[in-house]
């Protein structure tokens, strides 16, 4: 289900009428420093946005629409390049104001319960926003250097913002589950990691959001997502890992269960995933360092084309078993371990024990470590 969640938030400054009072149902507002913009008013409906209203700011920076919101459901006002996303209805007086000069860092609503909740959430993210955003730049530029502990620096940097931005959304999609907001809070998360709050959110919304689609997409998603957990419980740690034989470049079948014995990372990858070629350089390092102590990589390509899997191979200097069915994601191996992005990691013990899944980076190195110290 695409996110409904626009980053790109439209600002607004109080508006010095009283429209909020004035009983009348709509959406209006005042933005200062905008006079003369066009400003839009659009039904997001299919995921797609539909154009029902365009008026010009006046000179102060007032506006209203003539023609409103109808159904219960989402909507964007639009200014320039930057929108704002309402939750609200026909019943509602909506007031939006800010700033077009600080639009991301002003704009408020008014008159509308769920199209406040979500600019709540926004405002609260804007920070995490910006140092994810900082870091990303920041790592770019490094890369350029070849210094890799300072990229990895900035990989733990990322992941340590990543994991409190996370622990913000929970916290706040757990205060306002009654609100469909959250659906495009969710849009963000990852419904087998929080299978329980997506459960919350779509009964707590029932009452008033169960006729509408995304209601049921919802809880579509979820089913999908109990089927996901449940596959993936046959993975836990302490199972045995399933059994992988395909062939590597030379069209040798190579048996997972041939490397028992050893440390073995199960490493599924791609020569087209920018992400895993990104990551390779790091694993080649990890392997040159722990190959002779009893650590071994099985490395499982989604590749669909030979000739760039192979060429993958030699440019990364990938020297560790290499197998592939050649069926993109279709791949009989990803499926078998319910893979659904890439790069993905298994770390299983000597005797073919899981041990861990979607270890990466430090993380990963760290239990290695440890496992071959046992």
């Amino acid at each position: 289900m695409k996110n409904l969640w626009i980053i790109a938030s439209l600002m607004f400054v109080l508006a010095a009428c009283d429209s909020q009072d004035t009983g009348i149902s709509g959406i209006s507002g005042q933005i200062e420093n905008a006079a003369g913009e066009k400003i839009e008013l659009n039904h997001i409906h299919n995921n797609a946005a539909n154009l029902l209203e365009s008026v010009e700011i006046g000179p102060g920076g007032s506006f209203r629409f003539t023609e409103g919101p109808g159904m219960f459901d989402f909507y964007t006002v639009v200014v320039g390049d930057q929108q704002v996303v309402l939750l609200t209805d026909s019943t509602e007086n909506v007031v939006i104001t800010g700033d077009m000069e600080n639009l991301l860092g002003t704009y408020d609503v008014q008159g509308s319960k769920h199209s406040k909740i979500l600019r709540d959430y926004y405002a609260g993210t804007q920070a995490f926003r910006t140092e994810l955003d900082s870091i990303q730049k920041a790592f770019q530029a490094i890369a350029m250097t070849g210094d890799e502990d300072a990229k990895q620096e900035m990989v733990d940097a990322f992941e340590k913002i990543r994991e409190a931005y996370q622990g913000y959304q929970i916290d706040f999609v757990s205060k306002n589950t009654d609100s469909p907001a959250c659906i495009s809070i969710l849009g963000e998360m990852n419904p087998e990691e929080h299978i329980d709050l997506f459960k919350e959110v779509h009964q707590g919304i029932e009452p008033i959001f169960s006729e509408h689609i995304y209601y049921s997409m919802l809880g579509n998603q979820i089913a999908e997502a109990e089927r996901k957990v449940s596959a993936m419980a046959k993975l836990a740690p302490g199972s045995e890992a399933p059994e992988i034989e395909l062939a590597d470049p030379n069209g040798k079948v190579i048996p997972l269960s041939s490397l028992r014995g050893k440390v073995v990372l199960i490493d599924f990858w791609a020569s087209w995933c920018k992400p895993c070629r990104v990551e390779n350089p790091k694993v080649v390092k990890m392997y040159n360092e722990m190959k002779d102590k009893g650590f071994e990589i099985y490395g499982v390509s989604l590749d669909r084309d030979k000739d760039k899997w192979v060429e993958a191979i030699k440019q990364d200097g990938l020297t560790w078993p290499q197998v592939s069915d050649l069926q993109f994601w279709n791949s009989a191996a990803a499926k078998l371990y319910n893979v659904s992005s890439i790069p993905h990691t298994v770390l299983i013990d000597r005797d073919g024990k899981i041990v861990a899944n979607g270890l990466r980076g430090r993380a990963l190195e760290n239990k290695v470590e440890e496992m071959l110290a046992m």
